[in-house]
């Protein structure tokens, strides 16, 4: 009986994980193919007119998208705003937040022309906030990050410079340690094996990053 338990826990377990990730790769798909059919579904705002007429091209633009993020977006675009680039933009796409970020958002870009916002009319997600960022990015390098703090800025010059000096097309980042809670981080696990299985690619860790 205790060894039919075990079994059937066992079972369980991986069913369970392995739906979780198959919903999550069919929902990332979905929304990829709802953004090639509907491109009117987001309103882009810029600050100042020059920054929209700006004839510059940023040797970095950031994405950050931002989902009910108000607390963070703050720190997270001072941090990047600190950093010691001439010419530097941070686009923070608000993936219809039901608080207060795109209010903050429009405050940072009173602050700075340097930040740039997008603005989706409900939640869409976040591959659907990272296409339209790399359409409105304007920089040399392009550079997502997430707007809750788990990616820190300060790895920014680092992946400019394996870009710009080393030579490197493509440069992605490891979360090694994750803040999340379980029933976030083992779905993520499993569909970071799946995708390293079907795409070959065995030395990246994580394919959301």
């Amino acid at each position: 009986m205790r060894g039919f338990i075990l079994d059937f826990f066992n079972y369980f377990v991986f069913f369970y994980t392995s739906t979780l990730a198959t919903c999550f790769i069919l929902f990332a798909f979905l929304s990829f193919i709802s953004l090639k059919r509907r491109k009117s579904y987001y309103v882009e705002s810029y600050i100042r007119k020059t920054i929209k007429e700006s004839p510059y091209t940023p040797g970095v633009s950031v994405i950050a998208p931002a989902y009910n993020e108000e607390k963070t977006i703050i720190d997270n675009v001072s941090s990047m705003l600190a950093l010691e680039y001439p010419v530097f933009e941070v686009i923070i796409v608000n993936d219809g937040s039901t608080d207060n970020s795109w209010e903050v958002i429009e405050e940072l870009k009173q602050r700075s022309p340097h930040v740039r916002g997008i603005k989706f009319r409900r939640n869409y997600g976040k591959s659907p906030g990272l296409h339209c960022g790399f359409q409105r990015a304007k920089g040399d390098v392009v550079i997502t990050m997430d707007a809750d703090l788990q990616d820190s800025p300060d790895e920014i010059p680092e992946l400019y410079r394996m870009i710009t000096e080393d030579g490197y097309d493509l440069v992605s980042g490891w979360k090694k340690k994750r803040y999340d809670p379980l029933s976030k981080t083992i779905p993520t696990k499993l569909f970071n094996a799946t995708a390293r299985k079907f795409s070959g690619i065995k030395n990246l860790h994580d394919f959301n990053c």
